[in-house]
């Protein structure tokens, strides 16, 4: 009694379809691009948030210290955050180059009672606020214009305020790097795809983001999507190999033998999860997975 399975075909299937992808684009790219569309975006999730001294100190926070506090509540709420997004965080093949390379996220402010002019977002405005998170903790940097994409002073907020959040980037035993990007050199750098350690004070650092790869995506993306195809490929195998046991999960479910031949098709799975559901095409018995 074969099995018939491939959990990584049907997702691309899937992604293809949510997205309107064309079928010429390779399915590990469309796994790719995927993958960088999730990261874009900040987890709906109840946040511990925190500020850094030199937002608490600055002229801004005290001057639109409503609105920061108001991305706070949200933030801590687990409401969305991706209305104080770029608009093009639908666009899933847009890039963030500062998101791949030193994994900060910007957000619109929004201020007072302006009618936003784009729909579902936030008034856009010169100021941005920066932003890095982990585990269950959001690290609000500070508050900069948008030609701060390189600013090196919001890796030294960082580094001053929480250091441990760094740690696993700085380069140990180095005294001297051989070519130390200026701000300016750092942006060129990225739009020509190339990935620059760089130094703050005494220490020097690679980008947390885990840097942009050769094609100007991301490169977390790029293991994300890898990952995606042996999970799903591995979870292929696993269950062409249990053709027994799904044969008697089938029989239960439709109080007769099943057919002889077995054909699982995904139809959702969630990464973040590690779960998702597949419809077994004979019997439309539905099976978690």
């Amino acid at each position: 009694m074969p099995v018939l399975v491939n959990l990584f075909a049907d997702f691309v299937d899937i992604v293809r379809k949510q997205f309107n992808l064309d079928k010429s684009i390779d399915s590990l790219e469309v796994v790719k691009l995927f993958a960088w569309s999730e990261l874009r975006t900040i987890p709906q999730k109840k946040w511990v948030v925190h500020y850094s001294e030199e937002l608490t100190n600055s002229d801004f926070y005290m001057r639109n210290q409503l609105y920061i506090d108001k991305i706070k509540e949200k933030a801590e709420k687990g409401e969305k955050l991706s209305t104080h997004a770029s608009v093009l965080i639908s666009d899933i093949t847009g890039k963030d180059d500062m998101l791949a390379d030193w994994g900060i996220y910007h957000l619109h402010i929004g201020h007072g009672n302006k009618v936003a002019k784009i729909t579902g977002f936030v008034n856009r405005g010169k100021e941005l606020l920066f932003v890095i998170p982990s585990d269950d903790n959001l690290y609000f940097i500070q508050v900069l214009d948008h030609n701060s994409w390189t600013s090196f002073e919001l890796i030294e907020t960082i580094d001053k305020n929480w250091p441990f959040l760094l740690e696993a980037y700085k380069l140990k035993g180095v005294a001297k790097l051989a070519y130390e990007p200026t701000e300016k050199e750092l942006y060129k750098l990225r739009k020509s795809q190339l990935n620059s350690s760089f130094r703050i004070g005494a220490s020097f650092f690679m980008g947390a983001g885990g840097g942009i790869a050769s094609d100007g995506s991301s490169v977390k993306a790029v293991q994300m999507a890898q990952n995606l195809k042996k999970i799903l490929d591995d979870y292929s195998i696993q269950l062409r190999n249990e053709e027994l046991e799904l044969s008697e999960v089938l029989r239960q479910a439709i109080g007769k033998e099943p057919p002889l031949e077995i054909n699982l098709k995904l139809m959702s799975f969630s990464p973040q999860e590690g779960s998702g559901t597949m419809i077994e095409g004979n019997t439309q018995v539905i099976l978690p997975f």
